[in-house]
């Protein structure tokens, strides 16, 4: 006489372990999805931080030297601040250095002027850092950085009582990341242009 048996099956089968995998791997995706973004929030947060030192460190400059932005009987009256553009600027080429540290001028041997491209040169082009390297500066700091100063007219013409716009632009990828979507309006659907500005009266 035959005896069956039925042998109970134990583990798990092939199609189970694909589906487990399956799910483990949508999880890792979507983990390293949230990775990315928080890489790139960071970053964002660190370039505007920068940028707001930057301007801050321009505005302190010209508070220091406002003779230069605002002082009537310096170069007849107009200010040599207005219309400052780092990208006019050639950090290869330094002008004349208007402080103590070595190889600077006293800041007495340096006339209004003088400072102001100074100011200018220094917080764009950063501090030298060996050979003729700079860093420390908005070019170094911020990806395609930019430094600008312009006074905002009170009746028209600049004068003592004016303010100045500092701004400080830089490039992050658009928030999409699609680069047929220029998304902030600046005519570029890869790169979006980020703007800090602080308005001030030295």
């Amino acid at each position: 006489m035959s005896i069956s048996r039925r042998v109970a099956q134990s583990g798990v089968s092939l199609i189970e372990v694909l589906v487990a995998l399956v799910v483990l791997g949508l999880g890792f995706v979507g983990y390293a999805a949230l990775q990315m973004l928080g890489v790139r929030t960071n970053n964002e947060s660190l370039y505007r931080t920068q940028a707001v030192m930057m301007a801050e460190s321009m505005a302190e400059r010209m508070h220091v030297n406002r003779l230069a932005a605002n002082d009537v009987t310096v170069n007849g009256g107009a200010s040599f601040y207005d219309g400052l553009d780092s990208a006019l600027i050639d950090c290869g080429v330094a002008p004349l250095r208007c402080d103590r540290l070595a190889g600077g001028v006293e800041p007495g041997d340096c006339d209004a002027q003088a400072h102001a491209t100074w100011d200018l040169y220094s917080v764009f082009c950063g501090l030298p850092a060996g050979g003729d390297t700079r860093s420390g500066g908005i070019q170094d700091l911020l990806p395609e950085g930019t430094l600008r100063v312009n006074c905002v007219p009170v009746g028209g013409a600049c004068d003592a009582t004016s303010s100045y716009n500092i701004d400080v632009t830089w490039e992050e990828s658009e928030t999409d990341r699609d680069p047929e979507v220029d998304q902030d309006g600046d005519g570029d659907g890869e790169f979006a242009t980020r703007r800090v500005r602080i308005q001030v009266v030295p």
